[in-house]
């Protein structure tokens, strides 16, 4: 946990099993969980947090207010801007399959039965 997480109102992190886990509990079958943001997501993670420290102001007064609106910090706000961002990192994208074992976070994806 970084400042930034702390600015936008994080307050858990998972391990892949761990999601897993609360995934399977809540009915979900089969769950695949994926890692994502290697290797450029440490340095924009570092930036983050840099900012964040620079500016304690940041947010809302409460952690669910901050979470709330934590998707919309430093995104761009124009649509061409976007898709700069989209094609800056579609190479990163494809070099996530050299190591997917590694990222700086999760994304996790599975179905609950009808």
């Amino acid at each position: 946990m970084g400042a930034w997480d702390e600015a936008v109102g994080h307050y858990r992190r998972y391990s892949v099993e761990q999601i897993s886990a609360r995934l399977v509990a809540a009915g979900c079958h089969p769950p695949q969980v994926r890692f994502y943001g290697w290797p450029v997501g440490y340095l924009l993670e570092a930036a983050r947090n840099r900012i964040a420290a620079r500016n304690q102001a940041i947010g809302a007064d409460t952690a669910e207010e901050r979470s709330a609106s934590s998707g919309r910090r430093l995104q761009p706000t124009r649509r061409l801007t976007g898709a700069a961002v989209r094609l800056g990192t579609a190479p990163f994208e494809v070099l996530q399959r050299v190591a997917p074992r590694r990222g700086v976070a999760l994304v996790a994806v599975a179905q609950r039965p009808n």
